[in-house]
C-alpha cells in the first residue's frame, strides 16, 4: 500500500562569483563580431569563454559547443593559459545538465590546475561547485568542508560577492540536512550582503532560497512572495533556466494548495524552458510532477505517459532519489489501472532504489571514492602527458646505456628472478596455512550467524504468543458472534493485519485492520492500534463508527509524530469496522479504503470506504462517513485486508484480483461458515502454489 505525495523542490545553488567577468547581451554580440573579425586566437578564447558564462543561464548546448569551439582554437595555438578556465566551464555544464560524474571529474581537474597557478579566486569557486556536488551525493559533512575552504580563500581577498554566494550554498546544505532555522539564518545574510552589492543574480537565487524554506514550514503565501520577488529579477536579465526553476517552484505550491489548473500552467512553462537550456534534471523532474499531478487527477494513461518519459531521463543521469520517486508513482498509477503485472514490475524497482538509498549509507561513499578514483587516474595520465616531452630528449641516451648494460642487467634479473621462483613457493606455503586458517575461522563465523539466526527467530516466536494475546479470545467471539469465521495468516510469523472486537451497550463492534509493512513493523502498528481501540470504546458514550476512526486516526498521527513533511514516514492503517445492534437489527460502517461486502439472497453489495487512511494524509482534516444499513436474517457480511486479493499465483502468475474473490464468496453461500473458512483457505493455497505469500491475509465472516 502506497500513501505518498511527490514534492520535489528544486533548491537554487548559486554559481559563485564568475571567475571569468560575465557581460550582457548587447555586450555579447559585441564580443561574438570581435571573434568573428580577429585575427588573435586568445581574442577568440576569451570571447568564447564570456560568451559561455551567460549562455549557462540560457541554453546550455550552445554553452558547450561555445566551449568545443574554444578549446579546439586554444589546442590548435597551444594557448595553454585558458586551460584551466575552459576545464572550470565544461565541468559547470555538466553539473548544469545533471551528469555528476562528469562534472565531479573536472572540478578536480581543474583544482589541480588552479592550485598550480596559485589562483585563489579560481579554487575558491572550484571549492563550492565540488560542494554542490556533494549535497547532490547526500555527502553533506564534505560538503560544508569544501564550503568552509571556499569561505576561508574568499574573507581572505575581500570577496563580498563570493562570500554571500557561499553563504547560500552553506544554507542549502542546511536545508537538506532539514535544519530550516540555520538554512534561514545563511540565507539571509546572504541576501543582505548581495542587497548592499546591487547584484541582482545573487539575490534572485537567494529570494527563491528563502521561499524554499517557508514553503518547506508550510507558510504558503510567504514563500509565494519570494518565489514571485526572485522570477522578477530573472525575467528582468533573461535568465531562462532560473525562470523554469521559479516556474516549477511556484506550480508545486498550486498543487499542494488545490489549484490544479495553475501548477498545470506553471509546469509546462518550466518544461519547455528546460528542454530548450537542455537541463536534463529539470526535465525530468516536471515530468515527473506531471505525471504525478494527472495521477492525483485519475487520468491514469496521461500519468503513465509523463511518468516514463521522466524515468528515461532520469535513468539516462542516474538520478537514484528521482528514479526511487517515479517508479513509486507508476507503480501505483498501474495498480489503479489494474495493471498489476507492470504494477509489481516497478513497485521492484521502487524497493530497489529504496533500499539502495535507506540502507546501504556506504554506497555513497564508494561511489565518491571511484569517482575519485578515476580522476586519479586522470590526474596521473595528464602529468604523464606533461612530462613525456621533456623525457623525449633523453630516451636515445638511455637507450645506448641499456644495451650496454644488458648482459649484466639480464644476469641480475635472473638472479632475482630465481629469488623470486623461491620465495614465492615459500609464500605459497604460507599462504596455504592461512587459507585453511581462514576456513576455519568463516565456519565459526557462520555457526554463530545460525545461532544468532535462530535466536532471532525464537524472539518473533515469542512475539506472536504475545500479539496473539492481544487478539480477541475465541469464547468472546463466540459470545457475540454466534455464526462466523475468521481467515487470518500472517506472512511472516507476526502479522501487520489484525481483528479486533468488543460490545458495548448491548452493541457489538468488530474491526479488520490493515497496518503498513508486515512482520514485525506490521505488528507493533497493529498492538497499537488495538491500545487505542480499547481505549476509544472505553471512554466513548454513545458508539459511532465514524467517531471511532476519527479518533484513532487523531492518535496515529500524534503517536507517530507525524506532520506530512516532505520525506516523513506515511505509517498508519487501512480499516473496516461495524457495529451491529442485535436489538434493532441494523448495522452501522465506515472504512479507511477498506469496503465492507454484503451478500443477501444471492446478490453481493459493495458498500464503499473513504479513500483516506489511518495516518497522516491530505485529508487528515476530513471527517469519515458513516453508513447505516438494515439487516435481514441470513445476511452474510465480509471484511478483509488486501492481502488475499494481492496475492501472485496461478498460471500467470498474477494477483487473484477482487472480481474472482467476490464470485468465490457468491459460490459458497450454501455451507456453514466454518466450511466457508476452509474453501477459502484451500482456495488461495493452491493459487499461491509454491511461491511466496506476499502479504498478510485477514478475511472476516459474520452471517447474521
Amino acid at each position: 500500500m502506497f500513501r505518498y505525495k511527490i514534492t520535489l523542490g528544486i533548491l537554487f545553488f548559486s554559481n559563485c562569483s564568475l571567475i571569468f567577468g560575465a557581460a550582457d547581451s548587447l555586450k555579447q554580440e559585441a564580443q561574438h563580431q570581435v571573434f568573428m573579425l580577429s585575427e588573435s586566437p586568445a581574442q577568440q578564447v576569451q570571447e568564447c569563454i564570456n560568451r559561455v558564462q551567460d549562455l549557462l543561464e540560457t541554453d546550455l548546448n550552445q554553452a558547450e559547443q561555445c566551449l568545443l569551439l574554444a578549446d579546439s582554437v586554444m589546442q590548435t595555438n597551444h594557448l595553454n593559459k585558458f586551460n584551466s578556465q575552459i576545464s572550470y566551464l565544461k565541468a559547470e555544464v555538466e553539473f548544469s545538465k545533471g551528469n555528476l560524474r562528469q562534472a565531479l571529474s573536472g572540478f578536480l581537474e581543474a583544482e589541480i590546475m588552479f592550485a598550480d597557478k596559485n589562483n585563489a579566486q579560481g579554487l575558491a569557486n572550484t571549492y563550492n561547485k565540488l560542494g554542490l556536488i556533494n549535497i547532490s551525493q547526500a555527502d553533506f559533512p564534505t560538503a560544508l568542508d569544501y564550503f568552509i575552504k571556499s569561505l576561508t580563500l574568499k574573507e581572505q581577498n575581500s570577496d563580498t560577492l563570493g562570500i554571500a554566494d557561499t553563504y547560500s550554498n552553506i544554507g542549502n546544505a542546511l536545508f537538506e540536512l532539514n535544519d530550516t532555522d540555520q538554512a534561514l539564518n545563511y540565507f539571509l545574510k546572504s541576501l543582505e550582503m548581495d542587497k548592499k552589492q546591487l547584484n541582482e543574480s545573487g539575490m534572485a537565487k537567494t529570494l527563491m532560497n528563502v521561499g524554499l524554506v517557508y514553503k518547506e514550514n508550510f507558510e504558503y503565501e510567504k514563500a509565494m512572495d519570494y518565489y514571485n520577488q526572485s522570477l522578477a529579477i530573472h525575467k528582468k536579465n533573461n535568465n531562462r533556466h532560473e525562470i523554469a526553476t521559479c516556474y516549477s517552484n511556484l506550480a508545486l505550491i498550486y498543487q499542494e494548495t488545490g489549484n490544479d489548473a495553475k501548477a498545470l500552467e506553471f509546469y509546462k512553462l518550466a518544461l519547455s524552458i528546460y528542454e530548450q537550456t537542455g537541463a536534463k534534471m529539470g526535465i525530468a523532474s516536471v515530468l515527473s510532477n506531471l505525471g504525478y499531478l494527472h495521477s492525483l487527477n485519475e487520468d491514469y494513461p496521461t500519468a503513465i505517459r509523463y511518468l516514463k518519459d521522466a524515468m528515461r531521463i532520469a535513468q539516462e543521469i542516474n538520478a537514484i532519489p528521482l528514479i526511487e520517486i517515479i517508479s513509486q508513482s507508476l507503480s501505483d498509477a498501474y495498480q489503479r489501472l489494474g495493471n498489476y503485472r507492470e504494477a509489481y514490475n516497478y513497485h521492484l524497482l521502487y524497493k530497489a532504489m529504496y533500499d539502495k538509498l535507506n540502507n546501504d549509507e556506504n554506497a555513497r561513499q564508494f561511489t565518491q571514492m571511484e569517482m575519485t578514483y578515476e580522476f586519479e587516474q586522470q590526474k596521473k595520465e595528464l602529468e604523464f602527458r606533461q612530462q613525456q616531452k621533456e623525457l623525449e630528449h633523453q630516451a636515445e641516451l638511455k637507450r645506448q646505456r641499456l644495451i650496454l648494460q644488458f648482459s649484466l642487467t639480464g644476469a641480475f634479473f635472473l638472479a632475482v628472478f630465481l629469488v623470486f621462483v623461491y620465495r614465492s613457493y615459500q609464500q605459497k606455503q604460507r599462504d596455504n596455512k592461512l587459507l585453511q586458517e581462514q576456513k576455519k575461522a568463516i565456519e565459526e563465523q557462520r555457526d554463530k550467524i545460525d545461532k544468532q539466526n535462530q535466536d532471532i527467530t525464537d524472539s518473533i516466536h515469542y512475539a506472536r504468543r504475545i500479539q496473539t494475546a492481544l487478539l480477541p479470545p475465541d469464547n468472546l467471539l463466540d459470545k457475540l458472534l454466534p455464526e462466523y469465521f475468521i481467515l487470518y495468516k500472517p506472512r511472516d510469523i507476526v502479522s501487520g493485519d489484525y481483528y479486533w472486537a468488543s460490545e458495548k451497550n448491548g452493541k457489538t463492534v468488530l474491526v479488520a485492520a490493515d497496518c503498513t509493512g508486515h512482520g514485525v513493523p506490521g505488528a507493533f502498528m497493529s498492538m497499537l492500534g488495538i491500545s487505542f481501540l480499547n481505549e476509544i470504546i472505553q471512554r466513548e458514550t454513545e458508539l459511532s463508527c465514524s467517531s471511532i476512526l476519527n479518533k484513532l486516526r487523531d492518535n496515529v498521527i500524534a503517536s507517530l509524530r507525524q506532520t506530512g513533511k516532505v520525506g516523513e514516514t506515511k505509517d498508519g492503517m487501512d480499516l473496516t469496522i461495524v457495529i451491529i445492534d442485535k436489538n434493532t437489527q441494523t448495522l452501522q460502517y465506515s472504512g479507511a479504503y477498506n469496503p465492507l461486502l454484503l451478500v443477501r439472497q444471492g446478490e453481493l453489495v459493495q458498500y464503499k470506504a473513504d479513500k483516506m487512511p489511518i495516518g497522516i494524509s491530505d485529508k487528515a482534516e476530513s471527517t469519515f462517513t458513516n453508513q447505516e444499513i438494515q439487516l435481514i436474517k441470513n445476511d452474510t457480511l465480509y471484511m478483509f485486508s488486501d492481502g488475499y486479493v494481492d496475492q501472485f499465483g496461478g498460471p500467470d502468475n498474477s494477483k487473484f484480483k477482487s472480481k474472482p474473490f467476490k464470485e468465490l464468496l457468491l459460490s459458497i453461500q450454501s455451507v456453514s461458515m466454518a466450511e466457508q473458512q476452509q474453501i477459502l483457505d484451500h482456495t488461495i493455497e493452491s493459487w499461491k502454489g509454491t511461491g511466496e505469500q506476499i502479504d498478510d491475509i485477514l478475511v472476516v465472516g459474520i452471517r447474521i
